[in-house]
């Protein structure tokens, strides 16, 4: 059996906050919601964001990279639909359907750290080590008890005390 790689030992200690994805559906308005994405090594960190459903769920950074000892937040936005596909969308709201998947990776020490896309399309291909977090996403009709909860819970988790807007990282403590 081959040995880890240092690549894979260190993509092992990324995680991200979430396991699942449950969204209200609107015809109104987008939907965002966040996830973190925490990197307590030593290592910068790249990702990358794809969706069973591109059209319809997308990454606001589709990729991007965390610092060392960062924790990264990811606002993924959920478009509205039209009213007529609320129903298809719906119906396909089982775990093995629609997902969100975060891929990272650790980027090689030769490559420009200031666009990402070149650690996953540049000239040598994608990294040979990644880690994928596959996330389920559920849709909840809108007129649904369930959906007043979750919208009312979303409301009160976008408030900040000070009316002042979150950071795309912060800065994590180092274990002892």
């Amino acid at each position: 059996m081959a040995e880890p790689s240092p690549e894979s030992d260190v993509l092992e200690k990324v995680k991200v906050d979430c396991s699942s994805l449950r969204i209200v559906l609107s015809t109104e308005e987008d939907q965002v919601t966040k996830i973190r994405l925490c990197n307590p090594t030593d290592h910068i960190i790249a990702f990358k964001i794809k969706s069973t459903r591109p059209n319809l769920v997308t990454g606001t950074r589709p990729m991007g990279f965390v610092r060392p000892m960062r924790a990264g937040k990811l606002l993924i936005r959920f478009k509205k639909v039209p009213p007529d596909s609320q129903e298809f969308v719906a119906e396909r709201s089982s775990v093995t359907s629609d997902h969100l998947t975060i891929v990272i990776a650790v980027p090689p020490a030769d490559v420009n750290l200031e666009d990402p896309v070149i650690v996953w399309k540049g000239p040598n291909g994608p990294p040979k080590f990644q880690k994928r977090f596959q996330i389920p996403v559920e849709y909840v009709p809108p007129d649904s008890p369930e959906a007043v909860v979750l919208q009312t819970a979303a409301r009160a988790f976008d408030k900040k005390a000070d009316g002042s807007n979150e950071p795309e990282e912060e800065e994590m403590q180092r274990g002892k």
